[in-house]
C-alpha cells in the first residue's frame, strides 16, 4: 500500500467573479507532492502560477469574488473546506511562502525581528527563547549583524535584504512545504538564490527532514537546478508534465505520476 502523499492537489480551479463576468485563472491543476520532493511549476506571465500557489491555503478573496474548486489535501486533511481558525495554523506553519514582492509582504510598522518572532511564537510555541531563534534565522540567510537587522523596519532595508528577511521568516517556522513564488527571480548567482537552493539541498538531500517544496517561475533555469519534477502551465490549465532530472548532483526522488 503506497504512503499518503504530503500534498495532493486534484482538479484545482480558481475563478474570479465581477458581477456577471467570470475569469478562469486556473483550471484542472492536479499533482502530488511527496516528502523530500521539489516540484517546479513553469509558465508564462498570466498562466495562473501565483494564483494556484495562493489557492493552496485560500490566500485569495473569499466567495463570491473568488471561487475555488477541486481538492487540496495536506497529509489527508482537506484545506479548501478547513475552518479558518485551523487554516491559520497551516498558513506560514505547515505551508510557508516566499513571496515575489517582499516589500509589500512585510508589515511596515513592525520591526523585522518582531515579525519573525511573531511567526515563530504562533507556529512553534515550544520555542522558549524566541529572540535567539530570530537571530539564528537571520544568520541562516547570510545576514550580517542580525541583531541590528532584527531591530530595523522593512523600509530601512534594501530589496535584497527584505527578500532575505522573508526567507528567514518562512524557514524559521520549520514548514512541511515551502512555496517559492516567482523563484526564477532569485538568480542563482545572488545570495538569495543561493539561500533557497541551499535550503532545498539540505532539506531534501543532505539532511532529509520530510519537507517538500513547490517553486514557480517563467524561466526553467532556476527550476532545472532545484526541482525533481516540472509541471508546465499555460493560461487556464496545466497542459503537461514531464520528468525532471536536475543538475548540480540532485537526484530525482520519485517518478512523475
Amino acid at each position: 500500500m503506497s504512503a499518503e502523499p504530503l500534498l495532493k492537489v486534484q482538479d484545482l480551479s480558481v475563478t474570479f467573479r465581477n458581477g456577471d463576468r467570470e475569469t478562469v485563472a486556473a483550471q484542472g491543476v492536479s499533482y502530488e507532492l511527496a516528502a523530500g520532493e521539489v516540484l517546479a511549476v513553469v509558465g508564462e506571465s498570466g498562466s495562473g502560477k501565483s494564483v494556484t500557489a495562493l489557492a493552496l491555503t485560500r490566500l485569495l478573496p473569499p466567495a463570491p469574488g473568488c471561487v475555488l474548486g477541486g481538492s487540496v489535501r495536506l497529509q489527508g486533511v482537506e484545506l479548501l473546506t478547513l475552518p479558518e481558525n485551523q487554516l491559520a495554523k497551516v498558513r506560514g506553519g505547515s505551508i510557508a511562502y516566499i513571496f515575489q514582492e517582499p516589500g509589500s509582504s512585510l508589515n511596515p510598522v513592525y520591526t523585522i525581528g518582531f515579525q519573525i518572532g511573531e511567526a515563530i511564537s504562533l507556529h512553534r510555541p515550544e520555542i522558549k527563547d524566541v529572540r535567539a531563534e530570530v537571530i539564528r534565522a537571520l544568520t541562516e540567510v547570510h545576514i550580517n549583524d542580525p541583531a541590528r537587522v532584527a531591530e530595523q523596519y522593512p523600509h530601512e532595508l534594501s530589496g535584497g535584504m527584505q527578500q532575505r528577511a522573508m526567507i528567514a521568516m518562512a524557514l524559521a517556522c520549520d514548514p512541511k512545504i515551502l512555496v517559492a513564488d516567482e523563484s526564477d527571480r532569485l538568480a542563482l548567482g545572488d545570495d538569495e538564490g543561493d539561500v533557497v537552493h541551499g535550503f532545498l539541498r539540505r532539506g531534501f538531500l543532505e539532511e532529509p527532514s520530510g519537507a517538500a517544496g513547490v517553486v514557480d517561475g517563467e524561466s526553467a533555469d532556476f527550476e532545472e537546478v532545484v526541482a525533481h519534477r516540472e509541471t508546465l502551465s499555460s493560461s487556464e490549465r496545466v497542459v503537461r508534465r514531464r520528468r525532471r532530472w536536475p543538475s548540480r548532483g540532485m537526484q530525482a526522488i520519485s517518478a512523475l505520476v
